[in-house]
């Protein structure tokens, strides 16, 4: 540096120097104070030293400093950002409320205390919603600060005060106490609740009924242990009404996919196998018997069960269903349990499982049963698949809006028209035909269904010989008919109806019995002197052109048994000449088919068969019926159906 005195009495020439220079850091800032008398303001002074060179050296010289009005200068007393490496010593000297507000600075108040603004932190809104500015003034807070230091009556300790207030469950942000959630209707849920539950303590009963009347036959037929397993089933579906009554999370949603999959399973799965079985046992065409037992059907549940429950396994592990929030129509949340690809996977399933038990309904749609059960089964599986198929559709539509109570309603709905339905149809037949006096016979006596003829018997007040004369006189008729056939030329009408009165007269017990089971024996004996009339009323042979032969109508009649014991011995006296007896034994509980044999002709030893060779012949025996082949009246077979 060069050093000179330059003013307007000297001018001296230009000196070289050496000057040791400062730093910012070398100087201190004074605190902030107030200059009294010089200027009555805040001052703040900046001091930095300075050095002179002689000898080769420093010395210390003196200080410059620079006073700062402070009048312009504004402090930010609210806190400092993290990680921020910037110097103010007024920083979080703010006395906002930290819980609900949070401290925003205020330019141009210069320097003075309160120069900020407490505003309410997310998820709360000021308490004033029709105020223009909500937020609180940073100078009114510390005044009343002040005085609540100096012991002075403030409004700055009381509760509440300067504070903001939350905003309603479930809202982000707000601007009043208005919901952003829509609020369940917890009355109609609760109601819905109490329906379940009543419905649930049914169930036990159900269970009672199948183990009280399991000796029954109309019980026993459709296997306890199988109608205890449906209505366990019928359980777990009914519980997920239960899981579903509360807000949505993950391990309610959880629950409610696995008792749903799990009861469908068990209560469908037990139901399509029992409708496999009757399709198995129809369909056989050897003369092998078959056996599928109950325990047979319970495994082949349990490989079912297993697939679902492995399904449910894989899908709780990799994408367990989370909780969603969705949109109605006013805009509001509502937390639904997602549906994803994993759902549609269970819903296909659901809907192969239940398009197999259709097929296997119109397999047996033909098949005798003796209670109806197939029929009522068939009932209950299109009912689930059309419902099903009704509640996947429509779930589309519902996930926007969004609406939970209508859910809610939907899913109980669904459960009560496809479970409840389904064991008003299984159990209620039963307990009708038990309860009714239809099957009041423990042992496992067959009742079937009464014809019209059983009818006007039952309520007739015909006594026996009435009844007898009746039966006389349309045999009597039927005599006459053959006789005509033979004059006219039909004589292969004229054999078939002796092939029917041999056959008929044939089966005949020396058991006695009681006045009961001779109005049924009676009834049987009208119905198949009736089927005799009508396939006696047959048209005359068919005269052909080309061959000049007689071409006859092969006729088959089906004896349909309702009785349990054969024709007393009474009526057998008298009318021995014309018909002893029409019905046979139907208590028969074999497993295995029986052939029965011609007991006039017994060198022929071949079983009965059909126009195509085939033995008429059934897997399982439940009721039996004779069938006659018209055109060989030395053959005729017993047919076990089911």
């Amino acid at each position: 540096f060069n050093t000179y005195t330059y003013n307007e009495s000297a001018h001296t020439e230009r000196v070289p120097d050496e000057i040791l220079s400062v730093r910012y850091e070398d100087g201190k800032w004074s605190k902030p104070y107030y200059d009294c008398g010089g200027g009555n303001i805040w001052m703040l002074t900046y001091t930095v030293p300075f050095f002179g060179f002689n000898n080769n050296s420093y010395y210390f010289k003196g200080t410059s400093g620079i006073d700062i009005d402070l009048r312009r200068v504004d402090i930010d007393q609210c806190p400092l950002p993290q990680d921020s490496a910037q110097l103010n010593i007024f920083a979080a000297s703010d006395k906002c409320k930290k819980r609900t507000t949070y401290c925003v600075p205020v330019s141009g108040l210069g320097f003075r205390r309160g120069s900020y603004k407490c505003v309410c932190r997310l998820g709360f809104y000021f308490p004033d919603t029709k105020a223009e500015r909500r937020y609180y003034n940073g100078t009114v807070i510390e005044e009343e600060y002040e005085k609540l230091m100096m012991g002075q009556e403030s409004q700055y300790g009381e509760p509440g005060m300067f504070e903001c207030l939350p905003c309603a469950e479930g809202c982000e942000s707000c601007e009043d106490d208005r919901p952003c959630v829509v609020s369940l209707n917890w009355v109609m849920r609760t109601v819905i609740l109490i329906l379940s539950f009543i419905i649930i303590c049914c169930l036990p009963i159900v269970v009672l009924f199948t183990w009280k009347y399991g000796n029954v036959k109309v019980v026993r037929a459709a296997s306890p242990v199988l109608l205890r397993v449906i209505t366990l089933g019928a359980f777990f579906i009914y519980c997920t009404t239960i899981v579903m009554y509360p807000r949505p999370n993950v391990y309610t949603c959880t629950a409610r996919v696995w008792l749903r999959e799990i009861g469908f399973s068990l209560t469908y799965g037990a139901l399509m196998l029992k409708t496999w079985r009757i399709s198995v046992i129809f369909r056989v065409r050897s003369a092998k018997a078959v056996k599928i037992t109950d325990i047979n059907l319970l495994k082949r549940l349990g490989i079912i069960v297993s697939i679902f429950s492995m399904f449910l396994i894989i899908r709780t592990l990799v994408a367990p269903p989370i909780v969603i929030v969705g949109r109605t129509a006013d805009d509001l949340k509502a937390y639904l349990c997602r549906t994803d690809w994993w759902d549609h996977c269970f819903t296909t399933l659901e809907v192969a499982f239940l398009m197999w038990g259709i097929r296997l309904c119109i397999v047996v749609r033909k098949a005798p049963s003796e209670f109806n059960e197939s029929k009522f089964i068939s009932m209950a599986i299109y009912n689930e698949f059309l419902l099903s198929v009704f509640l996947n559709i429509s779930m589309f539509f519902l996930q926007k809006p969004a609406n939970p109570d209508l859910l809610y309603i939907i899913f109980f709905c669904h459960t009560q028209l496809t479970v409840t339905l389904l064991l008003c149809l299984i159990f209620g037949s039963k307990a009708y035909m038990v309860f009714k006096g239809q099957d009041k016979n423990e042992n496992g006596s067959s009742v079937m269904p009464k014809t019209q003829t059983s009818k006007f018997l039952e309520h007739s007040k015909l006594t026996d010989e009435d009844v007898q004369e009746e039966f006389l006189r349309l045999y009597t008729q039927l005599e006459v008919l053959k006789e005509k056939n033979m004059r006219v030329g039909n004589r292969h009408l004229a054999s078939k109806i002796s092939a029917m009165q041999t056959a008929a007269s044939r089966f005949d017990t020396e058991q006695p019995e009681s006045a009961a089971k001779k109005n049924c024996r009676l009834n049987s004996m009208l119905c198949i002197v009736t089927d005799k009339l009508v396939c006696a009323a047959i048209s005359p042979p068919e005269d052909t052109e080309e061959s000049g032969t007689i071409k006859t109508k092969r006729q088959s009649v089906s004896f349909a048994q309702t009785t349990e014991t054969a024709a007393s011995g009474s009526i057998g006296k008298e009318s021995s000449k014309y018909l002893k007896d029409a019905a046979i034994d139907s208590t028969s509980s074999g497993d295995s088919p029986i052939e029965l044999k011609n007991r006039e002709d017994r060198s022929s030893e071949t079983h009965s068969t059909d126009r195509n060779g085939r033995p008429l012949k059934s897997g399982h025996a439940k009721t039996h019926s004779i069938v006659i082949n018209l055109d060989d009246k030395s053959r005729f077979t017993e047919e076990v159906t089911v």
